[in-house]
Order: structure tokens, then C-alpha cells, then sequence
């Protein structure tokens, strides 16, 4: 019985410690290719092999993004899987725990328990109408909201709005961002 927890135990360790170190190696990889770019930018000629380099590091990082997410599609059946895809028992076990713990077994529904299937489905479908029904809105208001902004803007600033970036511009916005940090995946 003792020997079961800690087998259990040491499993689940050698698994966190081989996704931090795999994590780590990740992180220094793309740090290292983000501050290959930066250096690359900086410099005052770019010749046309510097694109073609900026091109292949930019193919890594998204490869670098990409391969953590490539596993077995486990809620496939046997004929619709590929031939490589080979569930190990570490798969099939965090399959079972996240299908526990996402299934929905009861609802609060103004102090009301909900526990069988249909009641949980009829509580959630009436949230979402009520969430996502229209709205009364008074349209003399709108109309008075509208009529006090400001409908044009001033010809430069349009002007500046339409005109292509630059590569100065470009290079400038590049150069600001500090050596060690790359733009999110969000901007």
C-alpha cells in the first residue's frame, strides 16, 4: 500500500522534473534566437542573406511553438488514428483525469442544486440567453450620444493613418524592445 503512493509520488515527480528541463532548454533556445534577430536588425547594412536568416530563425521559433502541442489525439477512434500515434500510459491517464474533472456534475441555480443531465442543459441554456438576449436601448439617447462626436478627423492625421510603416520606422520600434525579450504571441 506504502508502495503505491510512493511509486505514484516518484512517477509524478520524474515527470515535472523532465517538463521543467525541457521548459528550461525551450526558453534559452528561443531567447537565443530572438536575440540572434535583434543583433541581426541592429546592424547598420542588411544584405539580403540577413532576410533570408531572419526568415529561417522566424520558421524555428513558430516550429519551437508548434511542437510542444504536436501529441496523439486521444479521443480519436482506432480507424480515424494515424499509424504513428501510439497512446503511451501517461497519455491515457491524463486523458481519464481531464474527462474527470471536466465533467459538470451539479449546478447552483438561485440557491437550487441542479444534478441530473437535462436540468444542469436546461440551467445552462437559459443563462445564455438571458447573457445574450438584446438589449432595450432608447434611440433618442443614441442619436444625442452620436450627434456629439466628433465625425471627422483633421486631413494629418488621416494622412499619417494611411501611410505605409517604413523600414526606419520599423527598425526604430525593433531597436526600443530590450535584448532579452521578444514580442508576445498577442503583440
Amino acid at each position: 500500500m506504502w508502495w503505491g503512493r510512493y511509486a505514484k509520488r516518484m512517477k509524478r515527480q520524474i515527470f515535472i522534473q523532465e517538463g521543467t528541463s525541457r521548459r528550461k532548454d525551450r526558453q534559452t533556445l528561443e531567447n537565443f534566437y530572438y536575440e540572434t534577430i535583434y543583433t541581426a536588425l541592429q546592424e547598420d547594412n542588411l544584405r539580403d542573406t540577413t532576410f533570408l536568416t531572419l526568415k529561417q530563425l522566424k520558421t524555428k521559433i513558430v516550429r519551437l511553438y508548434h511542437e510542444p502541442h504536436h501529441h496523439p489525439f486521444l479521443d480519436n477512434d482506432d480507424q480515424n488514428k494515424m499509424e504513428v500515434e501510439e497512446a503511451s500510459l501517461h497519455h491515457v491517464l491524463k486523458r481519464h483525469k481531464r474527462q474527470e474533472c471536466c465533467m459538470v456534475n451539479n449546478i447552483y441555480d438561485d440557491g437550487n442544486i441542479q444534478t441530473t443531465p437535462m436540468n444542469i442543459l436546461r440551467t445552462f441554456t437559459m443563462f445564455m440567453k438571458k447573457k445574450y438576449d438584446t438589449i432595450q436601448v432608447d434611440s433618442d439617447r443614441v442619436n444625442r450620444m452620436l450627434q456629439r462626436t466628433n465625425k471627422h478627423i483633421p486631413q494629418e492625421a488621416n494622412d499619417a493613418l494611411d501611410a505605409p510603416i517604413t523600414m526606419d520606422e520599423l527598425h526604430i520600434a525593433v531597436k526600443q524592445g530590450k535584448n532579452t525579450k521578444h514580442p508576445a504571441t498577442m503583440g
